[in-house]
This record gives C-alpha cells, structure tokens and sequence, in this order.
C-alpha cells in the first residue's frame, strides 16, 4: 500500500498489493484508489474482482463530496473505477466530486491494470485489450503537464529475484515477472513494452505491489534495447516502488537464506544493474509531492501496529525542471 502525500493538507491511499479487501483504518486518508491485482479477476462464474468497482469496505465520505456535508460519515468505497486504465483526476470529475484529488499540476497518476495473462473473458468494460493500454500510457505521459508522472500497476518492471519458479526459470520467468519489459529475444531488437513505454515518455517513477515485500530500485543505466537507445529522451532515472507487505511478506517461500543457488546469482546481477537496490518486510510507502521534490519514505510495522520509517529516498528538481 502506498499512501501520497501533495503539497496540499490531503492524502490518497493507492492499494498494490492483493485481494486488499476490509475497512480502512480510522483516521484514514481522503480519497481511495486500487489498481487490479492479479487475485482480484476471475471468481465465480467468470467475472472480474468485487474491487473492480471498488466493493472493499467503507470510509469517510470524501470531502467536498456533492450530496453530502464535507467529512460527514457515509458508505463510500474504495476506488477502482474499471479493468482498463485510468487517471486518478479524470476519474474523480467523472465521479461528479468537487474537491480535486490532488493539486492542479503537481501529480499525475496512471494506473494500468497489469494482469495481462490472467484475464482471458469478456469483460463488463470490453474486451481486455493490452496494447490500448499501452497507446493510452504514452498518449497521457506525453500530454502530462504535470510536475511529477507516476504510473501504478500491480506487476512490477524491476523486481528483486527471490523465486526459483517465478524469477529463474525460463518461460516461466516470462509469464510471471518479466512480461512488463517484453518478449524474450526479440525486445533486444524490437521492444514495445509497457516499461519502454514508462521509461521513453518520463515517467518519474512506477508504483505496484505482487511481491511481497517493499522495494525501491533505480538502474544505473538503460536496459539493453534497442528501442531505448534509439530514444533521445530515454533516461534511467525511473523510480521502481514495490509495496506488496501490507498483509503477508515472502518467508516461507524460500527467502534468501534458502533459495537456490541460480536465484542467488540472479539477485546479484539486479545488484549490479542498480544503482539504489533496498528492500525489507512489511509495511508501506509515503511518497510525498511538491513542485521541487518527489520523496519516497517506507515504513516498517511490528506485531504492536507501530510504524518506523527505515529508509527514504528523494529525486530533486530545480526550478527550471
């Protein structure tokens, strides 16, 4: 779970991880949003996720809300307003709510729907149709006026390798993890993955869940393809924030001190492509906005509930941009 914090009083909590279902906490932020994770499609006969509409739980109706005295106490859900992508801002003046999410060009945030191979039925929006998604992704980045671009998703681009199955094994690696940078072979040459697409249009950084721990990641240079060298405004300073910890963490499937010997070299080459590679257990991430500094500080929680900030990390921009 990652909560953002802009340069106004206000906060939104943006859900990650998997099948995050129940009532928020008391004192909750403003306004809740949810990418589809990959446990949330499928069900009973066929259909999407309860979260697809946001059916997981109730909080403080949002202020401003039209129909309702600002901050007074109603049944309103958490937001996930389809399986296809979405714009956080767009969305909330579909919804008809007064009170603007985040500042006028401070933030943009787009979340993807990432479960590219599990989803395989005719859906309430339509069909699922991956490569709209990433056309609708470069056409918002490029248009983005904003200060800060975030995209979210639930699958990540970079990861840390914990997994013999999901993280080693060719094929499998593929359908699992590494599906978000492209086919394998072929994006050497031709690539038109959804990280390319985050990488070449400036995302500032790229948000999801799936693993279950928290994570931050920045390469020290492009990946290997020829589609990013080619870009004369390709640059890897992208962000990659993995938060999946808030319910379970991945002991107990094979976590460092006993993984195989092919994942543990698998761990040190992500080491060594990147230039900032942490990673602990449960938690979640603030990342706080404001015109000159988008800052990422995690938090961890013990068995008591109490939270204890164990890392931050900030990306600066001058006044210029």
């Amino acid at each position: 779970m990652a909560r953002l914090h802009a340069a106004a009083p206000r906060a939104l909590v943006l859900c990650t991880g998997d099948s995050f279902y129940g009532r928020p906490g008391e004192g909750g932020a403003d306004f809740l949003y949810s990418a589809v994770g990959n446990h949330d499609v499928g069900g009973a006969r066929g259909a999407p996720s309860l979260r697809m509409h946001g059916a997981c739980g109730e909080a403080a109706a949002p202020p401003g809300a039209r129909g309702g005295a600002a901050g007074a106490r109603a049944r309103w859900r958490w937001r996930c307003p389809g399986m296809g992508p979405y714009s956080v801002s767009e969305d909330w003046r579909a919804a008809g709510f007064d009170l603007a999410p985040l500042p006028a060009g401070l933030v943009d945030l787009l979340v993807l729907n990432t479960n590219k191979f599990q989803i395989g039925m005719r859906l309430q929006d339509g069909e699922f149709d991956w490569d709209a998604q990433k056309r609708w992704l470069r056409d918002a980045l490029r248009q983005s006026e904003c200060t800060w671009k975030l995209v979210v998703g639930h699958h990540p681009v970079e990861f840390v390798p914990h997994s013999l199955l999901e993280h080693a094994v060719p094929g499998l690696r593929w359908l699992t993890a590494t599906f978000m940078t492209g086919k394998p072979l072929l994006k050497k040459l031709f690539s038109s993955s959804v990280a390319d697409v985050i990488i070449t249009e400036g995302a500032d950084a790229y948000l999801c869940g799936h693993q279950h721990l928290m994570a931050h990641l920045v390469r020290r240079v492009l990946p290997r393809r020829l589609a990013l060298r080619r870009h004369p405004g390709a640059r890897p300073g992208c962000s990659y924030v993995i938060v999946g910890s808030s319910s379970k963490t991945e002991r107990g499937d094979g976590w460092l001190g006993a993984v195989s010997a092919l994942v543990r070299r698998k761990l040190e080459d992500t080491r060594r492509k990147m230039r900032e590679l942490w990673w602990s257990e449960i938690g979640f991430c603030s990342v706080q906005a404001c015109p000159r500094r988008l800052r990422f500080e995690f938090f961890s929680v013990n068995q008591a509930g109490e939270a204890s900030s164990v890392y931050e990390y900030s990306i600066n921009r001058s006044a210029s941009g």
